[in-house]
């Protein structure tokens, strides 16, 4: 099912060179979701601290119980 959110992006991981690989939407209904590192979500690393729309599935939880957003398409907020 399609879905569009809208939030900020924030870091949640990084590598051994402190570049970050890893990236969440804060919305206000929830803590947060996972990005999905599909080419759309990989774009979104460039994005951290900004507002954004996102669209696309929510594909499945991890271990941790958190959900995991696969963007399909998104748009800075101004």
């Amino acid at each position: 099912m399609k879905r569009t959110l809208c939030g900020t992006i924030f870091p949640v991981a990084w590598d051994k060179n402190d570049n970050v690989v890893g990236i969440v939407i804060d919305t206000p209904d929830r803590n947060g979701y996972l990005i999905d590192q599909n080419k759309k979500g990989k774009e979104l690393l460039a994005y951290v601290r900004c507002e954004v729309k996102i669209s696309g599935t929510m594909m499945r939880e991890d271990e941790d119980g958190d959900l995991i957003f696969k963007v399909k398409e998104y748009s800075l907020i101004t």
